[in-house]
């Protein structure tokens, strides 16, 4: 569960950002494909095209009506924009890069894991969220017995 977890962080499920906004590698305005799908429950942008933060640090603590992924495949498969972790204050290491807490399933990506708790598969709008990050996903139902992509003509 927990390599599974921390595989998806390595497969671009993170963000880059500081508890003020600033970015975590230099130059200043780098930020991950993941951080330019969050927005505020507001619906405000956290970070401009050029990689400038677009708001205040009290956004990446719930402010502003918490954080939300907008990704679209996640958007369609949750029902609305999935919530994301934002505690006050703020956990570096686990604030914004997980979603929120109390979610039903539970999610792979939950900010902690019981002792025993076994999460090994994604939640479906999991899925679309990894699919709104660039990744292709391919339906089980249609590889063969050896496990290989089948192709139709």
């Amino acid at each position: 569960s927990v390599l599974l977890h921390e595989m998806t962080h390595g497969l671009g499920f993170v963000s880059m950002t500081n508890p003020d906004g600033s970015s975590q590698v230099a130059p200043p305005t780098v930020y991950s494909s993941y951080d330019n799908l969050l927005y505020t429950g507001n619906g405000n942008k956290l970070w401009t095209a050029a990689g400038a933060f677009n708001g205040v640090a009290s956004w990446l603590t719930g402010g502003d009506g918490g954080l939300v992924f907008t990704g679209t495949n996640a958007h369609q498969v949750f029902g609305t924009d999935p919530p994301l972790f934002a505690p006050d204050p703020y956990e570096p290491g686990s604030s914004v890069s997980h979603w929120n807490t109390g979610m039903a399933g539970p999610p792979l990506m939950a900010p902690a894991i019981a002792a025993g708790q076994m999460v090994r598969d994604y939640q479906p709008f999991e899925i679309g969220a990894l699919r709104d990050l660039g990744y292709t996903t391919i339906d089980p139902n249609q590889l063969n017995a050896a496990g290989d992509w089948m192709h139709y003509r």
